[in-house]
């Protein structure tokens, strides 16, 4: 069926202009982003279609990279590039207003749910720190580095350099494990407590090393890993 053999009252645009937004299934929001379908599949059916090879997860569809997403029939360069700038959008709104109002970390929790609009659906592993003042403001969220799907490369010189440089005296580490399981592996053991050692040299609190996945987080310091 094609879109215009939908009732009007039904086709996506239409219903977001009745009702709003948040009335529309993930398939019609999608609808409304890549606008055209193909000669067999109407604009909601691809959507669908799409949102399927990804088991309805639109966590799953933010990771597909642009050449996974042009290898299902009917999306094209120009449809997986606006895909991806949605979501890559909807990052730097989460993450915007938490710029403005200058949290304050007060528990692991608090530090996840900072990083996690960052780290949500990276396919990739990223390192990030949150340097901290002595009374646990936030003084700066950086990157520190970008890896594969199985790790990432983090420099104790580099960070404790950085923490210095921003007149930080406290500072969190967090790194994704975009395979979902939260549970740090040998070397990332060995690495927190390098940087623990480096930190400690120079009078600076390593607080805590989140390992932050879509769901659940591990803490070094809620499990008494940190300055062993």
């Amino acid at each position: 069926m094609k879109i215009k053999e939908i009732c009007l009252s039904e086709r996506p645009r239409e219903r977001m202009l009745s009702a709003g937004p948040s009335a529309l299934s993930n398939g019609e929001l999608l609808a409304l982003i890549i606008r055209n379908g193909t000669a067999q599949m109407n604009v909601l059916d691809l959507s669908r279609h799409l949102l399927n090879k990804c088991q309805g997860s639109l966590v799953a569809l933010s990771r597909l990279s642009i050449e996974q997403l042009c290898e299902i029939k009917g999306i094209k360069e120009d449809k997986a590039c606006i895909i991806q700038a949605v979501f890559e959008l909807g990052r730097r709104f989460i993450s915007e207003g938490q710029e403005r109002e200058t949290p304050r970390i007060a528990n692991s929790l608090d530090a996840y749910r900072l990083l996690l609009p960052l780290l949500k659906g990276v396919a990739h592993e990223e390192a990030w720190i949150i340097i901290l003042d002595s009374a646990h403001k936030v003084l700066n969220l950086q990157a520190i580095g970008i890896g594969n799907s199985e790790s990432v490369v983090i420099e104790s010189k580099q960070i404790v350099r950085m923490v210095l440089e921003n007149g930080g005296s406290a500072l969190i580490l967090a790194h994704n494990h975009p395979s979902g399981n939260a549970y740090p592996s040998e070397a990332d053991i060995k690495m927190t407590q390098n940087l623990s050692n480096a930190c400690g040299i120079f009078n600076i609190s390593l607080l805590d090393h989140l390992i932050v996945c879509d769901g659940e987080y591990y803490s070094f310091s809620e499990s008494k890993c940190i300055g062993k």
